[in-house]
């Protein structure tokens, strides 16, 4: 938004899809923040805590379009085959960007906690790596579950192409982030 301001660029749009608290706003200076939320004409935001923030933020009503989320209902796509395991095993899953704000150390440790009582039950997780900022959390997720012990119960699946095909497998859907605005993947869930 702020190149296209500086370009002149005549109608400019901007997106809000997390709180203005959270630390990936909250890093850049106060200037550039304000610069973020005012070289638009017109924000899309996805909830209405996010239209409430920016009004509380001074945005005026007329700049801010509310969409909601929309979700498509999906064929399955067995995810027993994904990860070669046999079809009765059942899934606990998570699905979020390999990310720290995403907290799948929490997601970890509540497995590791269930699975010695439930000997089909398995864990996976899609997603992927997506941040600069975040590039070491690949590496910490697979310690963590090293220093759990459940190397041979948890499946790390990565990026996949048709995630709505994937949540039917899961028995019980996890978020545990620290904090989201309204996330897809809840919905799709």
């Amino acid at each position: 938004p702020l190149v296209g301001w500086l370009a002149r660029v005549p109608r400019r749009l901007g997106s809000v899809r997390d709180a203005l608290a959270t630390p990936d706003f909250q890093q850049f200076p106060a200037p550039m923040r304000w610069l973020i939320l005012n070289s638009v004409q017109r924000l899309l935001v996805n909830s209405d805590e996010i239209v409430d923030e920016l009004h509380k933020s001074g945005i005026a009503s007329h700049r801010i379009q509310m969409l909601p989320n929309c979700v498509d209902t999906a064929s399955r796509t067995w995810m027993a085959e994904i990860i070669g395991l046999p079809g009765n095993l059942r899934l606990v899953g998570m699905v979020a960007n390999l990310r720290r704000k995403k907290n799948h150390f929490l997601f970890l440790r509540g497995l590791a906690q269930i699975l010695p009582e439930f000997p089909d039950v398995h864990g996976a997780m899609v997603g992927q790596p997506v941040m600069a900022s975040d590039p070491d959390v690949p590496e910490q997720i697979q310690a963590e579950i090293d220093a759990l012990g459940i190397q041979d119960r948890v499946h790390m699946i990565g990026f996949h192409p048709d995630v709505p095909s994937l949540l039917p497998n899961f028995e019980i859907f996890c978020l545990t982030s620290d904090f989201e605005g309204t996330p897809n993947v809840v919905l799709e869930a």
